[in-house]
């Protein structure tokens, strides 16, 4: 099913949904009322051929502003005049995979929150200017693991004017003040044998779990620090964006996306148990794809709303129910856009950027992928299975 959307991110204004579809770099709105999709456009870097250009989106003062992850370029939407901007990221070295992952907003600043990135920057949106907070570096130069790449991982939380930022492999969190745009570490009282992968904010208190699978649960008023229970193994990938946490009134949910699966723990009961999704896939004739990936989670009055791309829709989870989202409907891009884009955005960047055609390309992408996943069973290799896995339907 050639047309079916990657749902990147997304967010709701009064009667439509607007989004990022990942397997195209192109920005899409979804009418809630007729279920109409319709195309708004490609990014600034339009001849780029990228899964995950963008990776965040948020709207202040009819601008719509992009987190950029696969692209050197902080994109804007202006709602009003209907028109693209962008500004190029000036960052040292040619490495730019996975540069921002998520977009936090306080007054009229954006903050870009960096992954593997080198600067932090605070854009505001008033007068259109970024700022690099410097502090950031220092940072970093003190605490973060030379042999690892990305500093901070993919969860962060918010509270009020604080950013809690999370280490990657050494258990600390970097929380940064908004309104003095100063940092601090704190030391958390977690195993080195185990590392930090999610952590959600609910109440004053950030729930943690770990590589583990043990659950960890952190007051940040009281600044109390304590373990509440080991999940158990799962069937856990390393590398790329395995695990989504989130918390209700009652649920603890552990997602993790290469299991179509649920991690539940009641926090009433203190009961574990697995949601199994199995009763609720439609579309079993689809086999375009083996993973069931989750995509655009939102938490919204103690109900989960995730985008599964193996089902090409929206799902709510609440408890132990799981249902459609009817309003929302499916999301397959129109055949028209779909031809357009691998017709002349594609080929054309394989053409500029790696001197072949579109088919020769993926033809030499399919063929190579058994020697990757003998020598490779990482996150590159995981990577690179779904970025096959969505083109690979494509000629």
């Amino acid at each position: 099913m050639k047309n079916k959307i990657i749902v990147q991110c997304g967010i709701k204004t009064e009667d439509e949904y607007w989004f990022v579809a990942g397997n195209t770099n192109g920005l899409f709105k979804k009418s809630l009322s007729t279920g109409q999709i319709d195309f708004v456009g490609f990014f600034p870097e339009e001849g780029k051929l990228a899964f995950r250009l963008y990776s965040d989106m948020t709207i202040v003062d009819d601008k719509i502003i992009f987190a950029p992850c696969h692209t050197k370029t902080f994109a804007t939407y202006r709602l009003k005049e209907k028109t693209f901007s962008g500004i190029p990221i000036e960052n040292e070295g040619e490495d730019y995979y996975n540069q921002y992952l998520r977009l936090v907003t306080y007054q009229d600043s954006v903050y870009y929150i960096p992954f593997w990135a080198s600067s932090f920057v605070k854009y505001s949106v008033r007068d259109e200017s970024a700022e690099v907070l410097d502090e950031w570096n220092k940072i970093c130069n003190k605490y973060a693991d030379p042999e690892i790449k990305n500093f901070i991982i993919d969860t962060i939380c918010i509270n009020h004017n604080c950013i809690y930022m999370f280490t990657s492999r050494n258990n600390r969190a970097v929380v940064l003040d908004m309104e003095t745009d100063r940092f601090w570490i704190k030391e958390l009282n977690i195993s080195a044998e185990e590392y930090i992968t999610s952590a959600y904010l609910h109440d004053q208190t950030i729930w943690i779990v770990t590589d583990t699978n043990k659950i960890y649960r952190w007051n940040i008023v009281s600044d109390e620090q304590d373990f509440i229970l080991d999940l158990g193994q799962s069937s856990e990938t390393p590398g790329f964006y395995t695990h989504h946490l989130y918390v209700t009134d009652q649920y603890l949910y552990r997602i993790n996306v290469f299991d179509k699966n649920i991690r539940m723990f009641d926090l009433l009961s203190n009961e574990a148990s697995i949601l199994d999704m199995n009763e609720y896939i439609r579309d079993k004739e689809d086999d375009c794809i083996s993973l069931y990936y989750y995509f655009d989670v939102h938490c919204v009055d103690n109900k989960l709303y995730m985008y599964s791309f193996y089902d090409g829709k929206y799902i709510r989870v609440d408890g132990d129910e799981v249902t459609d989202m009817d309003i929302l409907g499916n999301f397959y891009i129109p055949e028209e856009y779909w031809g357009n884009f691998y017709n002349e955005i594609v080929s054309k960047s394989c053409l500029m950027n790696l001197g072949m055609s579109f088919v020769e390309w993926l033809g030499h992408t399919l063929v190579s992928d058994k020697e990757v996943a003998e020598k490779n069973s990482n996150k590159n290799y995981v990577g690179k299975l779904i970025y096959n896995t969505v083109l690979k339907d494509v000629t």
